[in-house]
């Protein structure tokens, strides 16, 4: 057997990640990439996918606070090696990864992680963030993630102050993320949101994690909410995208 990988998919919410993990990653055969491995306090579908695996869990919060109180990332590593030695057992996998966001590890704490993990990190970056603030809107305030979520509503209302705040607060935390992962030395792949349906920018970043590459790319199961026709229920839209809208930002009715 070739030797294990171990990566990485930082990105932030609402990027593309759930296809790229979950489908195009996980469609190859000597890949096992689970989803949001480090937000287990609260969250019922990562701590249950866990369990159906068979895979150990962690008491993220107890992490979190040990790692201020010590300055070290030991407790997160000791766990990503037990995760990592239950899905070589059960999983069969050459390449085990997980993705991760600013939110998931303290960043203090980040540049010891990758180092005494060895970690490969594909980075994958939404460009528009508008599209990104209003699709988190959507799935925060009316339930509405995916194209299966008909939702109780069939108008919505989006608060531009609050889109505002969070394009400015995904931006700066992803970029500080991002600085610790290029200080860490980590050898890193970049991956943009519209490229994720690109089987050559695919087969780029499995070339990355030293696998064959894909033949075909995996059907797209679900149609993401930045569309038109749910632009078109946003009573406020105009006042949303003179609020939020720019070169710098992206547009919600032209996808960049």
């Amino acid at each position: 057997m070739d030797s294990p990988v171990n990566f990485i998919v930082y990105s932030h919410q609402r990027s593309g990640t759930t296809f790229f993990c979950n489908d195009v990653l996980s469609s190859h055969n000597e890949v096992f990439c689970f989803d949001e491995l480090y937000n287990q306090r609260g969250h019922q579908p990562t701590i249950d996918a866990l369990k159906a695996k068979n895979l150990p869990s962690l008491f993220s919060l107890q992490a979190k606070i040990e790692g201020r109180i010590w300055g070290t990332g030991q407790r997160y590593i000791r766990y990503h090696r037990r995760f990592v030695e239950a899905c070589r057992q059960s999983q069969r996998k050459r390449a085990v990864g997980f993705k991760l966001f600013h939110q998931h590890i303290p960043m203090v704490l980040l540049p010891d992680f990758l180092k005494q993990n060895n970690f490969k990190v594909v980075v994958l970056k939404r460009r528009n963030l508008s599209q990104c603030a209003v699709s988190m809107y959507l799935s925060r305030f009316y339930r509405r993630r995916s194209s299966i979520d008909l939702g109780e509503h069939t108008r919505f209302t989006v608060s531009p102050e609050w889109c505002a705040r969070w394009i400015a607060n995904t931006r700066y935390n992803f970029m500080e993320g991002l600085g610790k992962i290029e200080a860490s030395g980590s050898a890193t792949q970049h991956i943009s949101y519209k490229d994720i349906n690109a089987l050559d920018r695919v087969n780029e970043v499995f070339n990355f994690l030293d696998l064959e590459p894909l033949a075909s790319l995996p059907e797209k199961g679900l149609r993401k909410i930045n569309t038109d026709s749910i632009y078109e229920r946003i009573e406020n839209l105009t006042q949303l995208e003179e609020a939020i809208c720019n070169d710098y930002n992206g547009f919600l009715r032209h996808t960049t």
